[in-house]
């Protein structure tokens, strides 16, 4: 009991029920260093294993700046028959992301895949074109400022689907070509069956296995939704069974193997299974009111189903989101990763108390997902920064014994880990809030093409007649001290680039501002005023008063009205006030 209680400890897991261990973290430290150094002893070899490495902890801590190299074997005291069946003795580390790698997902047939991160970016590689540089063909940045949740190929590999913060999910293909978003629903609208999309940023999704076209997503609205991915519209809306009025988040959601049956991980601790076969649920159509003909608003063709046909009450605590879920390939099993530090694995035909609950499983992240091997024999899940300080781990469960059987430590938390079954290798998300690393590993017994045709594949080298261009470098001109002289002649520039009306010549002369018929500076005005001079209808003094110049025709003009009026009014004629306009202006 006590050998297995420290294994326990090792391993990172608490116990059983879900119950977070009782003892303190100092305890849990002396537990962990005492393990360390009284290791159990190592299963003798048979004649036939007898020098294999291969039985130890698995590969240690990458090489800072990644790149190709062999995972030796760290011994922690640990050993599984399962340590064979794992292809880890060799990593690839890309390291392009600037923070977390949050979704990883690769084709069906293994030649390209992509990585999402809380950069906002995507980023496509395919295998066939990669060098050991480890480049990207493809960034993509689906939605400014919304970090990528999560990504899924289809079952055919042409298309890809992004999932990111925002109500609408996005569609690319194989060579990263934007095809077109799902569709907003109205957020004004209560009853989420009548809106046409998300109305709330998304929180999971991923394609159909089978049907490259149809696509579900779940999001904060409370609801999960599936997708037409030829027409972009609305193919159904699922609800969660609730146990108190009000809206829950749906913070997870899956297929199963065949299609028939999508999962949710509702945000008040349940897990909640849908039917989705033929014609499911009702008619959205029925019951709505038509709108008038002018608005040209579509008729809702989709489908939607208000209640679960399986609900599992308190799997999880309360107000904890469920980052992950998955179903085995029996459709038997269900496994929920949440971020109360436990994953639990179900049987489907039985929701109300899980086979196995593990504790003391840190989550980095909401996207932290889990996975079972493709033989299905095997369960692994990321583990965040608790109880390992700064770094992070992948966990190994057998899923016949539901025991813990290895622990693979990495620089930083895992949050995706994605095993491809024609390749044989896995690809662990990690990162922090300054890098992101996507890790490929496998082994080259066992593996076939994937991150075997980059590690051999040498990057181009320089030829003899390849020629760049240096770059240029601007020198900045010195500075100079500003004079009287330069000051107006940048003056005088920034009024011609900003039309300031120019002021005249009287400014340089310094008489003041070219007014009462003085003539400005501008080329225009002295080619009039040079003209206006030649032709003698200019005088030489442009300074004359303008006031003084037209009174000296008043006396002119006094004798030429006198005479005029000599004749038909000698006498001058006065207005006189009446009385009347008297008692008025009284």
């Amino acid at each position: 009991m006590g050998e297995t209680d420290d294994m326990m400890a090792l391993m990172g897991f608490g116990g059983f029920g879900g119950v977070k261990p009782s003892a303190k973290k100092q305890e849990q430290t002396a537990q962990h260093d005492r393990y360390k150094k009284e290791a159990p002893k190592e299963p003798e070899e048979d004649a036939g294993t007898a020098g294999n490495d291969e039985s130890t902890i698995g590969p240690p801590r990458p090489a800072p700046g990644g790149g190709a190299g062999e995972r030796s074997g760290e011994k922690a005291g640990l050993t599984s028959m399962h340590d064979v069946e794992l292809p880890i003795s060799h990593e690839l580390t890309i390291t392009h992301h600037e923070r977390t790698v949050t979704a990883i997902t690769l084709d069906s047939a293994g030649s390209r895949f992509a990585t999402g991160s809380n950069d906002y970016k995507i980023k496509m590689y395919d295998f066939n074109g990669m060098t050991t540089a480890l480049r990207s063909f493809r960034d993509m940045e689906p939605h400014e400022g919304y970090p990528i949740i999560a990504l899924s190929f289809s079952p055919n590999g042409e298309i890809l689907l992004s999932i990111t913060g925002s109500a609408q999910p996005k569609i690319f293909d194989r060579d990263g070509k934007n095809i077109g978003e799902f569709v907003r629903g109205d957020m004004y609208v209560r009853d989420m069956t009548n809106t046409k999309g998300h109305v709330s940023g998304c929180t999971g999704g991923s394609f159909h296995p089978t049907d490259k076209g149809l696509a579900c997503t779940s999001g904060e609205d409370g609801t999960v939704r599936m997708w037409d991915c030829w027409t972009l519209k609305q193919k159904g809306v699922l609800k969660p069974t609730q146990s108190k009025p009000g809206r829950l988040q749906i913070t997870a959601c899956t297929w199963n193997s065949s299609g028939n049956v999508i999962s949710g991980g509702v945000s008040d601790g349940s897990v909640q299974l849908w039917d989705v076969r033929g014609n499911f649920g009702r008619s959205a159509a029925i019951g709505a009111i038509n709108a008038p003909r002018e608005q040209m608003i579509e008729k809702q063709d989709w489908r939607f189903l208000s209640g679960a046909k399986q609900v599992c009450k308190n799997a999880h605590g309360d107000l904890e989101p469920i980052t992950g879920l998955a179903f085995s390939r029996d459709d038997q099993h269900l496994l929920s990763r949440c971020a109360d530090d436990t994953l639990k694995v179900w049987d489907v035909r039985n929701l109300k108390d899980p086979l196995r609950s593990f504790s003391g499983l840190p989550t980095c992240a909401q996207q932290t997902n889990v996975i079972f091997s493709p033989r299905q024999d095997l369960i692994l899940t990321g583990c965040g920064t608790d109880i390992l300080g700064e770094q992070g781990a992948v966990h190994v469960i057998d899923r016949r014994t539901l025991e813990p059987v290895r622990r693979m430590g990495f620089e930083a938390g895992v949050v995706c880990v994605h095993w491809h079954e024609q390749l044989d290798q896995i690809l662990v998300g990690t990162g922090d809030k300054k890098h992101g690393r996507c890790h490929i590993l496998y082994d080259p017994s066992r593996s076939t093409k994937g991150a075997l045709l980059a590690a051999t594949r040498d990057p181009r080298k320089q030829a003899e007649f390849d020629w760049t261009p240096a770059p240029v470098v601007q020198e900045r001109e010195p500075r100079v001290r500003m004079t009287l002289k330069r000051k107006k002649e940048m003056d005088d520039l920034r009024a011609i680039k900003t039309r300031k009306p120019d002021q005249g010549l009287a400014i340089a002369q310094g008489t003041g501002v070219g007014r009462a018929g003085r003539i400005g500076s501008t080329p225009h005005a002295m080619l009039k005023a040079r003209l206006a001079e030649q032709a003698g209808t200019m005088k030489k003094n442009l300074l004359v008063d303008a006031r003084e110049a037209i009174l000296k025709h008043t006396k002119q003009a006094d004798s030429v009205y006198s005479s005029v009026y000599a004749k038909t009014q000698p006498t001058k004629i006065f207005a006189q006030d009446e009385e009347d306009e008297e008692e008025d202006n009284k």
